[in-house]
């Protein structure tokens, strides 16, 4: 087969032949071809999602990002997982209105490229309940960069940011983990038995597995935009994950941006970064 990609998805429908793996990697948006990828997908598939146009999901492009994913944005410091969690989204939508339940299995962002492995399964009751539990908004506070995840806007009915001012709402996005932790370990324990792979793969494996379990109620967050915020020095990335890790709060790096970190309490991290700018009399 050698034929456009919408016309050859299509074509396997009607000629009843069905696949368990489909891997969409345009130049640009995947959105052309969303619709007819889970088409031709037997009972359980997996797919392989790739985005280019990182700009419009992250709204770089705000017309962009409204006219080809539907979503209303406005500028954030966790702008390459915002464009992340919009893909996903997007997929998982598109993917429901035809009765099939997309999990992520593995999400990577590097250089210029967004990447998204799912496991597909033709199940109407899933469908639903992947958009019932992980399709919903996140509520950011510019000035304060504090963020997190909520149902619906109706949620945020009294919530304000700790200088007073309303968090904006931005979705519909996805707010659920970007991965299964269960997969990622296995690819990691098998990478590193690969020793021709190159040292910046298993080092991004190694990064991916340390952050996925904090992607399913965290956000992450730039330091320098942060400390920039709170007038003061970006501390030694290390020397803050483990001052934070010894006040028991859970944190890690991010694949995504060197200068972003997790972190499970937005308070904490800011206690300690003013505590370290103190100590070194910053």
């Amino acid at each position: 087969y050698n034929n456009e990609a919408n016309s050859l998805l299509n074509t396997l429908v009607f000629a009843g032949i069905y696949v368990d793996y489909i891997d969409i990697d345009p130049y640009g948006s995947p959105v052309p071809f969303l619709d007819s990828v889970f088409k031709p997908i037997g009972k359980e598939a997996y797919l392989g999602i790739t985005a280019t146009d990182v700009a419009p999901l992250s709204c770089t492009y705000p017309h962009k990002t409204l006219s080809r994913y539907w979503n209303r944005c406005t500028a954030v410091d966790f702008r390459k997982e915002y464009a992340a969690r919009l893909l996903i989204a997007s997929a998982a939508l598109r993917a429901a209105a035809l009765e099939v339940e997309l999990k992520p299995l593995l999400t990577l962002i590097y250089k210029h490229f967004i990447r998204v492995f799912f496991k597909a399964r033709r199940s109407a009751s899933g469908a639903y309940r992947a958009v019932d539990e992980c399709i919903g908004y996140i509520w950011y506070c510019r000035s304060t960069l504090e963020r997190g995840f909520v149902k619906e806007p109706e949620d945020l009915r009294g919530l304000t940011c700790s200088d007073g001012s309303s968090p904006v709402v931005l979705g519909k996005m996805w707010i659920c983990g970007l991965g299964d932790v269960e997969t990622v370990l296995r690819m990691s324990r098998k990478a590193r038995e690969m020793k021709w792979l190159a040292k910046e793969t298993l080092h991004l494996l190694r990064l991916i597995n340390e952050e996925l379990p904090l992607t399913a109620t965290t956000l992450y967050i730039r330091l320098d935009e942060l400390c920039s915020a709170l007038k003061t020095n970006i501390p030694n990335t290390g020397t803050l994950i483990s001052e934070l890790r010894s006040r028991g709060v859970n944190c890690s790096r991010t694949h995504m941006d060197p200068r972003g970190i997790r972190v499970s309490n937005y308070q904490a991290l800011v206690n300690v970064i003013l505590d370290l700018s103190r100590s070194r009399g910053c």
